[in-house]
């Protein structure tokens, strides 16, 4: 399936002006190159790929090609946002945004276990475990992916939550090392990165199962450090998002869990809330990332409470 197209009639400037509002739009991570016409772009998948606006030549010197370049990840979600931002540069308006994520799964699927075959987590935690990176990556979407009930049967989420959260089992620790680590996220680090999102989305799983299951009270005896150190981590994260909007997106919406979780959670928040730039944050969240936005103006209402 091609991956670029050429553009006619409008000008280059309404092509890229296209291209950035539904990046905006998508909720893709995007940083712009205006001097080689060039974008290095980051989906929700943590899926990498480049947009190039090229001048015609010969034939095509009447019009704009605008080509995308799949980098790193699914070759699926990569398609699928391409088709998106080449209908986006031709002028086609979206009623509903588009979604770049998978879609859920359907609810009969889940309650056959045919999707999640397996009865517990223990594979992907063993993977999560490893001390090598990638080995690490694939057990962290797995443990995402069974503790996410869009994708799995709340018994099996529920099943996956306790084994995690199991003082026999080192997976959290592996988790907290991860997060603890996050000034590596100033290293470029793609792998580092995509770990280091994948463990965030996956705490934030964990908070919502233990929520719902009447179980996150035990947490917060358990594990202190949620408090002790997990928030304070979120909001630098989150103060420094600019450069890692995904990361950001994601730390934000975890923050937002914790605080409507428990008053013990909230109150810790308000109080870091007090002493954070999040206005200066929050303020031109609308101007590059949807998601990321509708989050910030989620944590403000959590503290006007």
């Amino acid at each position: 399936e091609p991956t670029n197209s050429l553009f006619s009639s409008p000008p280059a400037t309404v092509v890229s002006t296209r291209i950035s509002d539904c990046l905006r739009d998508c909720s893709i991570e995007a940083k712009f190159d205006n001097a080689k016409a060039k974008a290095i772009c980051k989906n929700k998948s943590m899926d990498k790929y480049r947009i190039n606006l090229f001048r015609g030549r010969g034939d095509y010197k009447h019009g704009v090609i605008v080509e995308v370049q799949r980098r790193t990840g699914s070759s699926v979600t990569f398609m699928r946002d391409c088709r998106i931002i080449l209908d986006a540069a031709d002028g086609e308006v979206f009623d509903d945004k588009p979604s770049c994520e998978m879609p859920p799964v359907p609810e009969k699927l889940k309650r056959e276990n045919i999707v999640c075959p397996m009865s517990d987590s223990t594979i992907a935690i063993r993977l999560f475990e490893n001390h090598g990176i990638e080995t690490r990556i694939l057990g962290a979407e797995l443990l995402c992916f069974s503790t996410d009930c869009t994708k799995t049967d709340l018994k099996t989420a529920i099943a996956a939550t306790r084994n995690i959260l199991d003082e026999k089992s080192s997976a959290f620790n592996v988790i907290t090392t991860v997060i603890e680590d996050y000034e590596c996220l100033q290293n470029e680090n793609e792998s580092y990165e995509k770990l280091f999102f994948l463990s965030l989305q996956l705490l934030n799983n964990l908070v919502s199962i233990a929520r719902r299951h009447s179980i996150l009270h035990d947490i917060m005896i358990n594990y202190s450090w949620f408090t002790e150190t997990f928030i304070p981590i979120l909001f630098d994260v989150m103060k420094n998002c600019y450069s890692k909007l995904q990361v950001a997106t994601i730390a934000t919406k975890t923050l937002n869990s914790l605080a409507s979780a428990s008053d013990e959670f909230s109150s810790k928040v308000k109080e870091l809330e007090k002493s954070c730039m999040f206005i200066d944050v929050s303020k031109n969240a609308p101007y590059h990332h949807a998601e990321f936005a509708q989050e910030c103006s989620h944590f403000k209402r959590i503290c006007r409470r």
